[in-house]
């Protein structure tokens, strides 16, 4: 195994799948290695290494719970940029009507089905690109010690398919 720039677990869930996406990966590979003691990784454990390879692509948002939008607490800039949303992008006004229900969607089945999950998502107004969707994956975090149990938190990677 090459050597990584996190900490390497092995309790990690047996049912993990990669995508073979070198942008949506690394987010996957990070969160399986970083289990502890039956639980994923909380925000808080791995937050430092989201600089990996990839990691431009990062979202956190929390699902709170009943059908309320989920919300973003951070968003990378070229997550931002791919998804037609402002570069400092929080809340839960992901401002195009066609986009928010697929996210939302997408959110609430990795946090409340506590497992990773992959989907696809359109893209921002005004892309250029010559596919028209975007791919995502997704991971479920532990909630961090005195949170609030209902505000489920994720961590989700978006992409353009890999040119083949």
């Amino acid at each position: 195994m090459p050597d990584l720039p996190y900490p390497v677990q092995t309790n990690y869930p047996s049912d993990h799948w990669l995508t073979g996406h070198p942008a949506l990966d690394p987010l996957l590979t990070l969160w399986r290695e970083n289990w502890r003691n039956d639980r994923p990784p909380r925000w808080s454990e791995i937050s430092e290494y989201l600089t990996i390879p990839g990691g431009i692509h990062f979202i956190m948002a929390c699902d709170h719970g009943g059908m309320r939008q989920p919300s973003c607490a951070l968003i990378h800039p070229t997550a931002a940029t791919l998804l037609g949303l402002p570069p400092n992008f929080t809340g839960t006004d992901w401002s195009d009507q066609t986009r928010p229900h697929r996210i939302a969607t997408l959110i609430r089945t990795i946090a409340r089905g506590q497992r990773a999950a992959q989907g696809s998502l359109s893209p921002g107004p005004g892309s250029h690109h010559l596919k028209s969707v975007l791919l995502a994956v997704g991971v479920p975090l532990a909630p961090e010690p005195g949170s609030a149990t209902w505000d489920r938190a994720v961590v989700m990677s978006v992409a353009w398919p890999e040119q083949g």
